[in-house]
């Protein structure tokens, strides 16, 4: 027999060129039952077997073979919006992957052996970066804080004063100056009545205290007497402190303070005696001063003076304010 006529041969040639049209798998299994039931009758048995186990075998290879022949070139059809699988290693065989979003919403993976390291930065639990730390910090005690230590506190020498109201009229005010010094001794001050001041006028003109003040004007205001409980409007006649260490600081002159209450309303000019090393000096209250005293520095101010206390402030080494207390010797 011509090997052409033989009806395996031509099973075969037909499955080929079924394959080559690119039929699906299902389309080519059903085109090999049909060719099956095709083959002529009048073979014997043992003829048809002999055809069967060829083809069938014949059908497996071409399956297989036309398998892995499209899986090897899958591609995503963006015309088309089908999604398939982009060709590369086996996922399962390239280790541990990462997961990679591909058209479609389908993941493919992606070998994590391929993606550079990333060196991520130290981060604390709270998910900030890590302080860095100084390794000079603010532990020790501040050299001024040293020096004050060696400081005291033995006396103040104050002036206690008041301007009495004096007179007014017409918004000018003639004001009289009483005070008394820390060693007791009486000081005062006080103008004619034809040089009545205006606001704005700076006073005194001479003697003690002079130049101190500026006189802002008189204004009115309720006081309730402490004895009779009475409430009435008294005038006051306002000024302002023109002193460098005290300069902008207001005062209050009442008119009719009885003088039993002139050291109730009475302010005060403040010196404190102080000792360093045994040596004693004197600092005006609001005024700097240096450490050994006599210094140009100035790193100290003396803010507050009492004849219990003083006050003193300066700056820390974080650049702060620092006050200390310091009580009397």
């Amino acid at each position: 027999m011509n090997p052409s006529e033989d009806p395996n041969d031509r099973l075969i040639d037909s499955l080929l060129r079924e394959q080559a049209k690119g039929k699906s798998d299902e389309a080519l299994l059903r085109a090999i039952a049909t060719k099956m039931q095709a083959v002529p009758k009048a073979k014997s048995e043992r003829r048809n077997l002999d055809f069967f186990w060829p083809a069938t075998a014949a059908a497996v290879v071409l399956l297989t073979a036309g398998g892995l022949f499209w899986k090897a070139f899958e591609v995503t059809d963006e015309e088309s919006g089908r999604l398939v699988e982009a060709p590369g290693r086996d996922p399962e065989k390239a280790g541990e992957t990462l997961p990679v979003a591909a058209p479609g919403e389908k993941e493919i993976a992606v070998p994590e052996e391929n993606m550079p390291p990333v060196n991520e930065p130290e981060i604390a639990g709270n998910g900030d970066p890590k302080p860095a730390v100084d390794p000079e910090g603010a532990t020790a005690p501040d050299e001024q804080l040293l020096v004050l230590d060696n400081l005291s506190y033995i006396r103040d020498e104050s002036t206690m004063w008041y301007v009495q109201f004096g007179m007014e009229s017409g918004g000018k005010w003639l004001p009289k100056m009483v005070a008394r010094a820390a060693d007791g001794k009486m000081q005062g001050n006080k103008m004619s009545a034809l040089n009545m001041l205006s606001p704005g006028d700076t006073f005194f003109k001479d003697g003690f205290m002079s130049g101190r003040f500026k006189f802002l004007g008189i204004v009115e205001k309720e006081v309730t007497s402490e004895r009779t409980k009475l409430t009435h409007i008294v005038k006051f006649a306002q000024f302002e402190d023109l002193k460098p260490n005290k300069k902008g600081e207001r005062y209050e002159s009442q008119y009719g303070l009885p003088d039993a209450q002139l050291t109730e309303k009475a302010y005060y000019d403040r010196t404190a005696v102080l000792e360093f090393e045994g040596k004693e000096f004197k600092v005006e209250e609001r005024t700097r001063f240096s450490l050994p005293p006599g210094g140009e520095g100035g790193e100290f101010l003396l803010k507050q003076v009492t004849p219990e206390r003083i006050v003193v402030e300066f700056m820390g080494a974080d650049g702060k304010a620092v006050v200390r207390e310091i009580g009397k010797k």
